[in-house]
């Protein structure tokens, strides 16, 4: 990755997360590298039984709408996404790093429980926003937030999959975007995973971009880009590499600043190294702390010090007591 964007990142972001007002916006690839299937291959049945390729279709929501279109109904596109987000993978190093992160705003569009079960490992509390009633609700004392704004999958009946329901979003979800666009605003944001065949990261931009037309505020985003084994040719390999270096380039419009990675494994080595540098910021806080409070004993000390050494020679001094005034007679 090039240097300057690592280090942009590795200075920047901690001090977002010590100050309060750092968030981070899980996107597929961490799901991908828990071992959970892409969009893509969610979607291959699906497409075998329209007579297309998954693997063809760029737009993989029209994939859904055109079958539950021919079935009628959605009952099949949810069954193959229970069947297959429903099962709990391994929890992946990423995101137990990121449990234990001082971050209290998180993002997600995927529908696994990844993110919940990594708190619960360290019995850290985190309440789960996963429709828009759920926005009502106040969040417990010292608890994370996280909001699957796509829905989740033990809710089954309220996911977003489907082209119907990216185009019916505002009124059926709506109340999600006012508190995504605050958060874009007015805090830096940390995008890990994010998927140019990703469905829902198109949706995502779409809001930043809306959002802020001319000089949206500045978010990072770790990326990975396409391996000659996710490919199944050399000339497919180049294409993709071609178009993702395109895409890396046009998340400068939505003020991401990308961070490349080879692999998935580099990923929980940044997040550490972001972690150690928070507990530095931490130390270092309350080693200031405490030279401050050390200098206020040590003024307090020394002020009641002067003050009984003032009283102490005040009652050594002879008192001069004063004569009666003649009395006339």
């Amino acid at each position: 990755m090039p240097t300057s964007s690592r280090n942009r990142f590795l200075k920047d972001f901690p001090a977002a997360l010590h100050e309060g007002v750092g968030a981070v916006f899980v996107g597929a690839g961490v799901s991908k590298a828990a071992g959970y299937p892409t969009w893509a291959e969610l979607l291959k049945d699906i497409g075998e039984e329209l007579g297309v390729r998954s693997s063809d279709i760029q737009d993989l929501a029209a994939l859904a709408q055109w079958h539950i279109s021919e079935s009628g109904a959605a009952t099949g596109v949810r069954n193959v996404i229970r069947q297959e987000i429903g099962k709990d993978r391994p929890v992946p190093p990423t995101l137990e790093v990121l449990a234990r992160l001082p971050v209290r705003q998180i993002w997600t569009t995927n529908y696994d429980r990844l993110v919940e079960r990594a708190f619960a490992v360290i019995n850290r509390p985190v309440d789960v926003v996963s429709g828009a009633a759920d926005l009502s609700l106040r969040a417990r004392p010292g608890a994370a937030r996280l909001y699957k704004m796509h829905g989740s999958v033990d809710r089954m009946d309220d996911i977003v999959i489907s082209t119907d329901d990216y185009e019916l979003y505002r009124s059926k979800r709506g109340a999600f975007l006012p508190l995504l666009q605050a958060h874009l605003s007015s805090m830096s944001v940390l995008f890990i995973g994010l998927s140019l065949t990703d469905p829902n990261v198109r949706h995502v931009l779409s809001l930043i971009r809306e959002s802020f037309t001319e000089a949206p505020p500045e978010h990072f985003a770790i990326v990975k880009p396409p391996s000659l084994a996710d490919c199944s040719s050399e000339d497919e390999f180049r294409a993709r590499t071609a178009q993702h270096k395109h895409w890396a380039k046009d998340l400068r419009r939505y003020g991401l600043r990308t961070i490349e990675v080879e692999h998935y494994d580099e990923i929980p080595e940044l997040m550490r190294q972001v972690e150690r540098r928070v507990a530095a910021m931490r130390v270092f806080g309350r080693e200031r702390i405490g030279v401050v409070v050390r200098r206020g004993a040590g003024f307090v000390v020394s002020t009641l010090a002067c003050l009984l050494r003032l009283r102490r020679h005040t009652s050594l001094r002879p008192q001069h007591r004063r004569q009666p005034a003649p009395t006339l007679h």
